[in-house]
């Protein structure tokens, strides 16, 4: 009895180390590659502003890569990650600048850019994404 409790054990053991393995080394997404810019607004920097990165021509992706910029406008672009970049290819670029939480007035639009930004298919500002890091131009918000 002892025996065959030992081997059940090892038998769990064993299987939920190999759940393990396979749920955290699941990659089946397509690679990605490091994106950075700079936002700003009206020429200074601007932080908490989400930039995301919308697929032109055929859409493979399952959702957009995006960033959000930090007190110095700087941002990294993640897919899977919060920075771990996107795949290669032509993207338009939008922004939305959400107040901090808490600071929100009933009466304003909740972005600070009133929409101008966010629409992919009017989108200003169009980036190539390379097969390797992408250091991308400031984006001067006006």
């Amino acid at each position: 009895m002892l025996r065959s409790c030992r081997a059940w054990a090892r038998i769990a053991f064993a299987l939920l180390g190999l759940t393990a393995a396979v749920s955290c080394s699941s990659n089946d997404g397509p690679p990605v590659f490091p994106v950075r810019g700079k936002v700003l607004v009206n020429g200074k920097p601007a932080a908490g502003v989400t930039v995301s990165l919308h697929q032109t021509g055929e859409k493979t992706l399952v959702m957009n890569p995006r960033g959000v910029s930090a007190a110095d406008g700087t941002f990294q672009i993640g897919y899977q990650t919060a920075t771990d970049g996107a795949p290669a290819g032509q993207y338009a670029v939008t922004f939305v600048w959400l107040p901090p939480r808490g600071e929100t007035d009933p009466e304003e639009k909740p972005d600070r850019l009133k929409g101008r930004f966010s629409n992919p298919a009017t989108a200003k500002w169009k980036v190539t994404v390379n097969a390797g890091p992408t250091e991308l131009e400031p984006f001067d918000l006006k």
